[in-house]
């Protein structure tokens, strides 16, 4: 599975698909957007009213040498609101924000629990932990800063288009090209012109945590052959790449800024001009040039916002762009639904799945796995499967859980095909061990505990005397509580691998399926958990994939193929 977008941007309609789809995810919270774009249009109003009072102010003095006890009187309540009102403006905001946060990056494990383990065999762990930080917070910003300022920088125009026509029709004419200009045509250019700079970046980013992330995950390889140099090289040169095309999008910012100061000072002369000509002709007083000239300067704030969100926009249209082909990504197996006659839900498993004229290639490779497979495995008996290296051993344990479907021919359970079986209790009634245990960075307790949440500690301890670590668990100084560490760093690859067969112990499900159980033990070890296997899973269904004749030698049956 590749989510990565090439260098060439995406048509413009396609960025605006991604943000149409974006702002319908709005819709559970429309009313806190409602109240961010009303505070947000008083604020704007506040701010420019501000500096339109005390021009008005200005001008009365200026022409009648008076002071305007009322005008002030507005600039100050103008003044004092303008903080309240911001503060109700980001408040919303944010709190929309993050809470559409919380629902992508449920969309986002919902989708990665979906596409597992088959789509994620070829994805890089640093990639997709990018998607989920890294693309979900640059999406927040289209969420908090972007959606409310579009609407703002369309309605207060508006508005002061509308006071600009009160004064004198013909200064709202002379503003509206300028606000044409800065509002739509600016900001247009600018997100396609930088938007393949945006894709590049964020695929840049993408790779260069990616690249840190493996890199600490084998920092002691690295160690143990003097590999830093190298690898740190690497890191240096993505980051190198990254921030190359980063710097392009600043530089973009840079001539944003300096088109929006040309705009605004544009607009003060036509206005000057213009005004100055009515001033002269008589169908305007000095007043009201003063006015309309201060106005036209404040007035251009929500879209000077358009125009440098226009810049972010390109972040925030691959970033998004990256999430939803993670979420539509489609995988290799999922349940029947209701047009298919749905799947079965209600049944139990008292015998592994079996095999009928089975043919398998991995998807991508073109290579064929497993040719004209028929394998039946007998009820209540440990059975091996010997073939081999790279024959397909650990591939049938795959299409028994279902992680993959066969090319041809089909898998059988309870008479029925094995496509027909709800995922979640199809795996939730087959216990898998697996060659790598992982250990999350809770306690042992818990860790343990994964494989069923309601067993009592009694029902734990049994389950790890059965695999062989109890009491070197207990040795601990924090015994069951001990936290296991990132990755179960705290333990050795062969204490990981008991903690993972006490979870199938607990688990207690009737088939069992274990993949090189005891490959990172030594054999003393070894001796030990085999024995405590083919006492602990006796009267159960057990299918035994092992390079090791010593753990072969336990089965009741051997499969060769």
């Amino acid at each position: 599975m590749n989510i990565r977008n090439e260098r060439s941007p995406e048509p413009l309609a396609g960025r605006l698909k991604l943000f149409i789809r974006l702002t319908k995810m709005i819709r559970p919270h429309k009313k806190l957007l409602i109240a961010s774009v009303l505070f947000s249009i008083t604020g704007h109003l506040s701010t420019i009213g501000l500096t339109g009072f005390a021009a008005v102010a200005a001008a009365v003095i200026i022409t009648d040498g008076k002071f305007s006890l009322p005008a002030v009187i507005a600039a100050v309540i103008c003044v004092i609101t303008r903080g309240a009102l911001r503060y109700g403006e980001h408040y919303f905001g944010h709190d929309i924000a993050f809470r559409l946060l919380f629902d992508i990056r449920k969309k986002i494990f919902e989708a990665v629990n979906r596409l597992a383990p088959a789509k994620l065999l070829d994805r890089k762990t640093g990639d997709i932990c990018s998607t989920v930080m890294a693309d979900v917070e640059c999406v927040e910003t289209f969420f908090a800063h972007t959606l409310a300022p579009v609407i703002v920088g369309i309605i207060v125009p508006i508005i002061m288009l509308s006071v600009f026509a009160a004064i004198k029709p013909e200064f709202a004419l002379i503003m509206l090209p300028f606000y044409l200009l800065m509002g739509l045509f600016v900001p247009v250019v600018s997100f396609q012109s930088s938007a393949a700079d945006g894709n590049e970046y964020r695929n840049s980013l993408s790779k260069m945590n990616s690249m840190l992330v493996e890199n600490l995950q084998g920092l002691k390889e690295l160690m143990l052959f003097n590999r830093e140099e190298e690898r740190l090289d690497g890191i240096l040169r993505e980051t190198g790449l990254c921030n190359h095309s980063y710097r392009k999008i600043r530089s973009n910012e840079g001539l944003l800024a300096a088109v929006v100061e040309i705009i605004m000072l544009a607009a003060a002369a036509a206005v000057i001009g213009f005004g100055g000509g009515f001033v002269v002709s008589g169908t305007a007083d000095i007043g009201d040039l003063i006015t309309v000239a201060v106005l036209s300067i404040t007035s251009f704030g929500p879209l000077i916002s358009l125009i440098f969100l226009s810049n972010s926009l390109v972040n925030t249209a691959a970033a998004a762009g990256r999430i939803f082909a993670l979420i539509d990504e489609k995988p290799v197996v999922d349940d029947m639904d209701e047009l298919q006659g749905g799947c079965i839900t209600d049944f139990r498993i008292e015998e592994p799945p079996t095999a009928e004229s089975v043919n398998f290639v991995y998807p991508g490779t073109g290579r064929k796995i497993l040719e004209d497979l028929s394998l039946t495995i007998k009820k209540n008996r440990i059975t091996a499967l010997k073939a081999e290296s790279g024959r397909g051993k650990s591939t049938v344990l795959y299409l028994m859980m279902r992680f993959f479907d066969p090319t041809n021919g089909r898998m059988i359970l309870n008479k029925s095909d094995l496509k027909k079986f709800n995922l979640d209790c199809l795996r939730g009634g087959i216990s898998y061990f697996t060659q790598e245990t992982t250990l999350f960075n809770i306690s042992v307790m818990d860790n343990i505990r994964l494989a069923d949440e309601s067993a009592t500690d009694e029902e734990v301890f049994k389950s790890a005397e059965k695999a062989g670590i109890h009491h070197y668990i207990c040795s601990l100084p924090s015994g069951y509580n001990t936290t296991a560490g990132e990755q179960g760093s705290r333990f050795s690859s062969g204490e990981r691998q008991r903690i993972g067969l006490a979870r199938i112990f607990l688990q207690n499900n009737h088939v069992i399926l274990l993949d090189e159980p005891v490959s990172n033990l030594d054999s003393e070890n070894e001796k030990l958990i085999m024995q405590n296997l083919k006492n602990g899973l006796e009267g159960r269904t057990v299918v035994l994939v092992s390079h090791r004749p010593s753990v072969i030698d336990i089965a009741d049956d051997i499969i060769e193929f």
